[in-house]
This record gives structure tokens, sequence and C-alpha cells, in this order.
């Protein structure tokens, strides 16, 4: 009796010990699954170090910038990875430090997803040329 004791509460710290050591699952954060294609582009994004603000209206395949300087407004339309930008529209008010708003779109080739929160915009020479966070 003393030994069937002995074996189940050997048997139960045993137990215990593996399934406490056992790996822990976390959520996926696979870059893998980092794709333009699967990121939610719509809504509001910033990049606060160019003071740049970007709206993306997703149904209606628009986007607008703004700088505080300069508005562009422009249709998208996503070709996997690769993303064009037509009917390039903008205004511009005189200030000093001219980004160029339209040049960015102009030059972009690719839109590359960082994480589900940041996206790059990027040349044809794999440089990057805007880069923008989930507001």
């Amino acid at each position: 009796m003393k030994k069937l004791a002995s074996v189940r509460m050997i048997l139960g710290l045993f137990l215990f010990i593996l399934i406490s050591c056992g790996k822990t699952i976390l959520p996926n954060d696979n870059k893998e699954d980092l794709t333009l294609q699967n990121i939610e582009t719509e809504g509001k994004w910033i990049d606060n170090s160019k003071h740049v603000k970007v709206y993306f209206e997703d149904e209606l395949e628009k986007i607008v910038l703004t700088d505080g300087c300069q508005i562009v407004s422009a249709n998208y339309k996503k070709f996997y990875p690769a993303i064009s930008f037509t009917d390039i529209i903008f205004t511009q008010k005189t200030c000093n430090n001219i980004l160029g708003l339209d040049q960015i779109l102009k030059q972009t080739k690719f839109i590359q997803a960082k994480s589900i929160n940041q996206m790059v915009f990027i040349n044809e020479n794999k440089e990057e040329l805007l880069v923008i966070r989930k507001f």
C-alpha cells in the first residue's frame, strides 16, 4: 500500500514537471505572414520623423498624404508585391521644408510590411522612401 502511494506520488510529480516544462505557445508572430496582401492598409498611418500623415481608402483604392505643406492624392493598384500610383494630384503651400510627397509616390514601386502596424514605401533600387506606422 505504501509502495503504491509512493509510485503514485512519483508519477504525479513526474507529470507535473513534464507539463510545467512544456513548450509555451505564443501568438503567431511569423514574419513570413507579413505581406501587403494580408495587412489591413485601410485608415490613417503616420511617419513622426517627417510629420507625414497617410490615409488609405481601400474600397476606392485612393491614398492621401499630407505633411502640412503639401497634400497629395492618388489612385493606387496593388499588384503583389508591387503597387502603382496613378492620377497623382497635389497642392502645395509656400514652405521651406518641402518633402516632395508627390515624388515619393512617383518613385514607389513596392510597399513592404515590416509588421502588422508598419509599412515602408520602397523604390526600384530597394531604398526606403517613407516608413509609416498605423495610427
